[in-house]
């Protein structure tokens, strides 16, 4: 069963900074990696044709390396690159989500994983509040439940 944590959005906010951030940080260090996308969500431009995709299954691997490494283009939301398919080796440009990948790999090992849900239905639709506290200890009092861990605390 999935936890309820990875249909809340502040999940999927964090994993597309954690993802954003792993893809950035592999691309500015010259390190070629593989990723794992759910295929829905992947675009072609130009499109591919059904006879190539259909090959595709639910999930599909990336090699980011050669000259799908040195295109590849990293954007606020969207993971995009340059990859040849087929016998042919037919050129396109493949445009993935960032929250679409599933997982990153640097070689066999998988580095950064995201379990957020493809289906925007399954995402809660909950209204989350945003509040920094200037310390811990602020967090800790805003809890009334939380008096009782204080020895003693002057005013």
């Amino acid at each position: 069963m999935q936890s309820k944590l990875f249909k809340l959005p502040i999940y999927g906010s964090i994993m597309m900074e954690h993802m954003w951030n792993m893809i950035s940080a592999l691309l500015d260090n010259n390190i070629e990696f593989r990723i794992l996308c759910h295929k829905e969500s992947v675009s072609f431009e130009p499109e591919l044709s059904s006879r190539i995709t259909d090959t595709m299954g639910d999930m599909v691997l990336f090699d980011i390396s050669n000259y799908s490494f040195e295109s590849a283009m990293l954007t606020e939301e969207e993971f995009q690159f340059g990859a040849g398919f087929g016998s042919e080796n037919i050129g396109t440009t493949v445009i993935v989500p960032i929250l679409a990948i599933a997982q990153i790999f640097v070689g066999e090992i998988p580095i950064a994983l995201n379990f957020t849900p493809q289906d925007e239905e399954e995402i809660e639709k909950v209204d989350i509040v945003e509040k920094k506290s200037d310390s811990s200890m602020e967090a800790l009092l805003s809890n009334p439940n939380n008096q009782h861990l204080l020895k003693k605390r002057k005013r």
